[in-house]
């Protein structure tokens, strides 16, 4: 149920936003604590919203596709202030608050889905909320490699125009996108293996066919991959950056068109 807490935070994330715009235009760390404090004040009234709208389903809120969209906001402004709290990242604000924007938005496109029963499970809360977690974790990785080959391009050119002035190193952005990989894989495996044992124990057979189930392992694959590169052979900037963005597409068709492509997840 949408309520005064959803669309307080809906107004706290963007009065974050603008502020974060002219934070970034102006190059003003004054301005960015502003909007580290409006970010704060909107995930706290988010969470509450979350936690009360679990209590009165008496389910977690990840139950339907409604319920995710307001979750994946909430990962999505997480990362947001992990990153700008710790690297003092201006510029990540202006990118992925729209996210967190867009995704509260289209929540209200879908009415609350009914509860099933197997969803009340502890390993659905647990298998969801890592899943959504590394989702974060990816989106924010696959924005530096984005930002990473778009100051790398503009380098070359050797005209830095103001936006690219205000950019991070390019070393910085690539250590910025690898540790969000490998902090998502681990994320996910944790949610895959937990989601896993949980159909194992709960569904009958044929869950492996299951398309969603086969879209994310798909993914899981490529970020394993990619991390076992960079590992072994050392490549780093353009090449990782430019293999993330694939990944990223894969995580798409896991997070979306898997859901709609029939099997039993709901989302």
């Amino acid at each position: 149920m949408l309520n005064i807490t959803f669309f307080t935070a809906l107004a706290l994330y963007l009065v974050a936003f603008c502020y974060n715009c002219l934070a970034f235009i102006k190059h003003s760390r004054n301005l960015f604590k502003v909007v580290l404090g409006f970010s704060t004040a909107g995930i706290c009234v988010h969470t509450a919203h979350l936690v009360t709208t679990g209590i009165e389903r008496g389910i977690f809120p990840i139950s339907g596709r409604q319920g995710a969209l307001l979750v994946l906001a909430w990962t999505l402004a997480a990362a947001f202030l992990l990153f700008a709290v710790k690297y003092r990242l201006v510029v990540l604000g202006v990118f992925l608050l729209p996210l967190v924007l867009f995704s509260m938005v289209g929540s209200i496109l879908y009415q609350a889905a009914p509860v099933q029963d197997i969803l009340r499970s502890r390993l659905f809360y647990f298998h969801t909320t890592f899943l959504f977690l590394a989702y974060a974790a990816f989106v924010a990785g696959t924005l530096f490699a984005i930002l990473y080959l778009l100051q790398e391009k503009e380098l070359k050119s050797k005209k830095l125009r103001p936006f690219y002035q205000r950019l991070p190193s390019l070393d910085i952005m690539d250590q910025l996108f690898a540790n969000s990989m490998f902090s998502g894989l681990l994320l996910m495996t944790v949610g895959l293996i937990s989601g896993i044992y949980w159909a194992h124990r709960e569904w009958d057979s044929g869950w492996g066919r299951d398309p969603k189930v086969i879209a994310a392992v798909c993914t899981w694959l490529i970020y394993l991959v990619l991390s076992l590169i960079r590992i072994s052979t050392g490549w780093r900037g353009r090449k990782m950056a430019l293999i993330t963005l694939a990944g990223f597409l894969s995580l798409l068709v896991t997070f979306w068109i898997a859901s709609i492509a029939g099997g039993r997840h709901v989302f």
